[in-house]
């Protein structure tokens, strides 16, 4: 079987434990920020030589181009069916079995 495209790291990653001082829960709150949102730019961002993390640019066009290739491969595999058997792929087909708009009386 051919290597598969990896999954984006967006899909595939579970954020570290974090906690807030007192100071930081309040510039938090203050600044706008959510949970998900610390949780994207630990991720995502990139450790800078002061120990900051800073999400540039350039990071955030590598998670995105990343995942529209999942989303165009989706696409294309839509209605795709897999028959698999003790783990071994025996044969991969288009279903005919779509949704079919309701025919017009008329």
């Amino acid at each position: 079987m051919t290597a598969m495209t990896p999954i984006p790291a967006a899909l595939s990653w579970q954020a570290p434990e974090l906690t807030a001082t007192r100071h930081a829960d309040a510039r938090i709150r203050q600044r706008g920020f959510r949970e998900r949102d610390l949780e994207a730019l630990v991720r995502f961002g990139r450790e800078m030589p002061d120990g900051t993390v800073r999400l540039l640019d350039e990071d955030v066009e590598r998670e995105i181009d990343g995942l529209w290739r999942w989303i165009a491969m989706l696409d294309r595999l839509r209605g795709m069916t897999a028959v698999i058997d003790g783990g071994r792929v025996v044969t991969v087909y288009k279903s005919r079995r779509q949704k079919r708009r309701p025919r017009r009386e008329g």
